[in-house]
């Protein structure tokens, strides 16, 4: 499991302490939940990826209560977007380049589930064996590679119902039929 770097740590209360209300949050986690925040700044593979992922942080403890529990996945699809641009849905790409995305593991799936007394979504990274009927399947552009370590962070959200889902996960652009004309 990877460590976060003291480079790391000191941009990171840096920031803190130059947001009082984020480092009043960020102080108020429990020690798993700031352990948690550490492991998935130190888990983004290159130095770039990892200050955005601190800076993403401090900015959400800023503007909010924060959950990484839950909270982290939503950072992470949005440092998908961010560093990829928006996703596409896999059945309005053209065959070939689905069979290219599928092969370069550029392609995320998600389900809702619905058991007894909860509700929530959870993703995975689709492959040329997984039947490709699911409107949440998305393409990534180039250079972007789905990991499970980026499918553990996404699978922290808090999405609940499939109206969520679709709000949260789908471009507005590419939305739903309507949009088919433009």
């Amino acid at each position: 499991m990877p460590q976060i770097s003291e480079e790391d740590l000191q941009i990171l209360h840096t920031l803190l302490d130059a947001e009082p209300e984020a480092l009043a949050r960020y102080n108020k986690l429990a020690d798993y939940k700031k352990e948690m925040c550490l492991r998935w700044i130190a888990d983004a593979p290159a130095p770039r990826l990892r200050e955005q992922r601190i800076h993403r942080l401090v900015r959400r403890l800023w503007l909010t209560a924060f959950d990484p529990y839950y909270d982290i996945g939503g950072m992470t699809l949005s440092e998908l977007d961010e560093n990829y641009g928006p996703p596409r849905q896999l059945l309005r790409v053209p065959e070939d380049e689905q069979a290219e995305a599928l092969r370069e593991r550029r392609v995320l799936g998600a389900y809702h589930y619905r058991n007894f007394d909860d509700g929530g979504t959870s993703f995975y990274i689709v492959d040329a064996e997984t039947k490709r009927f699911d409107e949440f399947m998305l393409v990534y552009q180039r250079p972007c590679v789905l990991t499970e370590n980026i499918i553990g962070w996404l699978n922290r959200n808090n999405i609940e119902t499939v109206a969520e889902m679709r709000d949260y996960l789908l471009p507005a652009q590419d939305a739903g039929p309507e949009s088919e004309g433009t």
